[in-house]
């Protein structure tokens, strides 16, 4: 690190000279798993799937830099400033490949008065596959949790009938709603790249000392995802007349996708399509003395995801911000936080309350995407709001000893039960 200031490299309007850190990292990232004999032949009542052996690595070699530069400080405006910084990494993989990555952000932090701060960034950063989704032995295992084909008629089913089956065959369903798929890693998976943009406002008011408030809007685009199309997906897809969609189901002799391990989509992970994700962070926090008693601390820390857009790469775009269900997860609710409220008293007892909230979520069959839109049992098909509130007492003991006491979920609230129809 250098702060190039004391050599000179400092502008006028600024007190404060340029800073700089360079640096340099090489690391290397194994893994191998070695499962026993119930693990590796699937014997496991529930295992779904066998365990299987997996070994790799990669080796990294990295350099990196970063500058921040002042602009403006203590004139007609508070502060202005830059930040820029670059990461160039060499991965070498186990299996002779090897991948070239660069990383960039820059930042705009502008204060027109000490009390409010305003930020700009521009982030380009990027995933390496990991050593599973690189590595992992593929294998037929749980997957999907539905089968148009099954339980129909399938005269003038032209999707159906892509997949090989006869229009006098009768598909057998699954009562377990459980369906196999061809899962594990592909060597052939590149890194999957992110540009994410924020603007900002930070205000810590002087006349109310001990208050900062701040709300950044976010947004994150994701391309070349490391992701499957899910199996779900695929078979609806395949309905709506993708050729390339049928080409991935393969089914056993008895038209079946359960049956026997014969039968499966291929849904393994590859560098398709992508994500963005859309919304606003809100931060608050306030500390105030009570007198002798001690000091009052609140804190909310939320979220408000506008946008949570998928690109399966395969069929049409959705959106699962407000939604939950096998395709979309677990619930993305549009609204949550935590709040807490601390008191800690001048003898060295402090007692905290956190609040944690999350909004509802209808089940994603709701959804007007013709990915995700189906017929859907009505039970629990909303799941409402959940508020979980967790207590936590700390004391003192001189100078050399402490204690922590909590309570999560206080109110034993249940989790909301949801079912796979």
């Amino acid at each position: 690190t250098g702060l190039l200031g004391e050599y000179g490299f400092k502008l006028p309007s600024a007190q404060d000279g340029v800073s700089i850190a360079l640096g340099f990292e090489y690391r290397k990232d194994s893994l191998e798993l070695q499962p026993d004999n119930a693990f590796s032949t699937g014997d496991l009542t529930g295992q779904g799937a066998p365990t299987l052996y997996t070994s790799g690595n990669y080796k990294v070699t990295e350099l990196l830099g970063e500058i921040n530069v002042p602009l403006v400080q203590e004139g007609f405006v508070h502060n202005l400033s830059v930040n820029g910084a670059y990461r160039y990494s060499h991965y070498s993989l186990s299996n002779g490949r090897s991948e070239n990555t660069s990383t960039y952000k820059g930042e705009l932090e502008f204060a027109p008065i000490r009390d409010v701060r305003l930020r700009a960034t521009f982030n380009h950063a990027v995933r390496v596959p990991n050593i599973q989704e690189l590595f992992a032995p593929q294998y037929v295992g749980l997957d999907g949790s539905t089968d148009p084909c099954a339980g129909i008629s399938l005269v003038g089913n032209t999707g159906c009938i892509a997949q090989g089956l006869r229009p006098t065959q009768t598909v057998t369903a699954n009562p377990a709603a459980q369906y196999n798929g061809l899962l594990g890693g592909n060597p052939n998976l590149l890194p999957e790249v992110a540009n994410t943009k924020t603007l900002g406002v930070v205000i810590q008011p002087s006349m109310v000392p001990n208050l900062s408030l701040s709300i950044d809007w976010f947004d994150i685009k994701i391309k070349d995802a490391i992701q499957g199309y899910g199996a779900d997906a695929i078979l609806n897809a395949c309905g709506s007349g993708n050729t390339s969609a049928c080409g991935l189901i393969k089914r056993d002799p008895a038209g079946s996708l359960w049956l026997t391990s014969g039968g499966y989509v291929s849904d393994l992970q590859t560098n398709v399509g992508g994500f963005q994700t859309r919304g606003i962070e809100v931060n608050a926090a306030y500390s105030h003395e009570i007198g002798n008693a001690g000091k009052l601390s609140l804190s909310l820390i939320g979220t408000y995801l506008n946008k949570y857009e998928v690109d399966n790469g395969l069929t049409e775009a959705y959106d699962c911000a407000g939604y939950y269900g096998p395709t979309c997860g677990t619930p993305a609710p549009k609204w949550r936080h935590k709040a807490r409220a601390s008191f800690n008293m001048k003898n060295g007892i402090g007692v905290s309350v956190a609040w944690r909230y999350f909004g509802n979520a209808d089940i994603e069959y709701k959804n007007s995407s013709a990915t995700l839109n189906s017929a859907y049992y009505d039970y629990a098909s909303k799941l409402g709001a959940q508020s979980y509130f967790d207590l936590n007492v700390t004391t003192k003991l001189g100078n050399n000893f402490s204690s922590q006491f909590g309570i999560n979920n206080i109110f034993d609230r249940e989790p909301p039960l949801a079912h796979s129809g």
